[in-house]
């Protein structure tokens, strides 16, 4: 699992890519960032020969005039229930 803070382009850059290549994406609303699930098979990120399965970029709350977007690329189906089911009310 890699796990790191990431830009506002970092992210739209990966929907792009993610719409190109015709994977799954659900994205859920988040306090002031939505929150995003890619179902992956095909991106790989920087020096990463793998492609994970899943790629995640959940908001960080950080006070009530910020937050902040972290991207976790995992293949832990755990980790992808945990967050649909945490942000569904």
């Amino acid at each position: 699992m890699i796990y790191k803070n990431v830009s506002k382009k970092t992210l739209e850059d990966t929907i792009k890519l993610a719409n190109k290549h015709d994977l799954e994406i659900i994205q859920k609303e988040g306090s002031l960032l939505d929150e995003y699930l890619i179902y992956n098979n095909k991106l790989n990120f920087g020096k990463s020969k793998k492609a994970y399965k899943y790629i995640i970029f959940r908001e960080i709350f950080l006070n009530e005039w910020s937050s902040r977007q972290d991207l976790i690329l995992t293949d832990d189906e755990e980790l992808t229930k945990y967050f649909t089911e945490d942000r569904e009310g």
